[in-house]
């Protein structure tokens, strides 16, 4: 995405697209509410350590007029990859924070066909499980896509597994790591354990894609590797 600010400095960033992949005539992106006093204290904010993607959000919402023009194309990068040894591809492990949720539905239209779709379409995916563990430390942020993935869920409720998981401390370092202080064990165990429940251990065949922001990824995708067995090349990261 590429626009000029009121400086007409030439402002540019990638964004996941959150209307249908072949839509016609429009794009949708979900912007996060940022504060840009403090952006750079919230390691969880979907721009910390990306300025680009926050000198765009800050154009699109306080200096784009109606009538103004954005210039938008595909990205050159292929994000979505998978260099595993382990084909066919059975089972997809989707774990995601924030506006990382995005991505993954439109994955979803592409894993997940229409009882419409074709059937060689159906035939040559190889995926027979997807599981979606969607973890925030703030109850508003499941509002983003919640009925819509309920929608998702319902419909492909044999193939699809989901688990919304809210953990408060989800900002600090060792939030996937059990807690030696005994005032907060019981509320983050609990958390931690849903967590670590819902994560299946790796097996051949088995993808995980982590999404969101930048700092989640990181702590995500080593808890995958340490604690769950990931090799890296059966993971792909969307940040």
């Amino acid at each position: 995405m590429l626009a000029l600010d009121n400086n007409d400095n030439v402002v540019t960033a990638d964004f996941y697209l959150n209307s249908p992949r072949y839509s016609n005539g429009y794009v949708s992106i979900i912007l996060p509410n940022i504060n840009y006093h403090n952006h750079n204290e919230d390691i969880l904010s979907y721009t910390f350590g990306n300025k680009e993607r926050l000198d765009m959000a800050r154009v699109l919402e306080t200096e784009i007029q109606i009538g103004d023009e954005i210039a938008i194309k595909p990205s050159t990068k292929n994000t979505f990859t998978y260099n595993g040894p382990y084909l066919p591809i059975t089972d997809i492990v989707y774990v995601t924070s924030h506006l990382g949720i995005i991505p993954i539905l439109q994955m979803l239209n592409v894993i997940l066909p229409n009882s419409s779709s074709s059937s060689s379409t159906s035939s040559s995916n190889t995926v027979k499980s997807v599981s979606i563990i969607w973890i925030n430390d703030n109850l508003s942020h499941f509002e983003v896509a919640y009925d819509e993935l309920e929608k998702y869920y319902y419909k492909h409720s044999k193939t699809l597994d989901v688990c919304c998981i809210y953990m408060e401390d989800l900002r600090s370092r060792n939030s996937f790591l059990k807690s030696t202080d005994t005032n907060k064990k019981n509320d983050k165990s609990s958390s931690l354990k849903e967590m670590e429940d819902s994560i299946p251990i790796f097996s051949k065949g088995t993808m995980a894609v982590v999404s969101g922001p930048l700092q989640f990824v990181k702590k995500m995708e080593k808890y995958l590797q340490f604690e769950k067995g990931y090799p890296d090349n059966c993971m792909s990261l969307l940040p």
